[in-house]
């Protein structure tokens, strides 16, 4: 979500669903999870935005990328694959997985 929407409206949002809690008198867990996760992955400076990778569309036409869609395309899959292994967003990890996706796809 902080991906499609951005830190601020996500920030923006949170704000205002905690601010419905308080006006209605409900329970506040969903959103203290949700703020203690995004100071989470901000003081620990995980990858989110497409920015954040530490490849870009110009590495991955390297391993033969196609401009245009495809390139988009595989750029959402790294970050997708980020999103879920912060650890992993090093330069040669994801230029091996393009690798891999460029091979699968021809």
């Amino acid at each position: 979500l902080i991906c499609q929407l951005g830190t601020d409206r996500y920030e923006y949002l949170d704000l205002v669903s905690g601010q419905q809690c308080k006006a209605f008198g409900l329970r506040r867990e969903r959103e203290e999870t949700r703020a203690e996760l995004l100071r989470q992955i901000t003081e620990n400076k995980e990858p989110v935005f497409l920015s954040d990778l530490a490849v870009s569309g110009r590495d991955l036409l390297c391993v033969g990328a196609a401009q245009g869609a495809e390139l988009g395309e595989m750029l959402q899959m790294l970050l997708d694959w980020v999103h879920k292994n912060p650890e992993e967003n090093r330069r040669d990890r994801l230029m091996q997985l393009a690798m891999q996706s460029t091979r699968l796809k021809g």
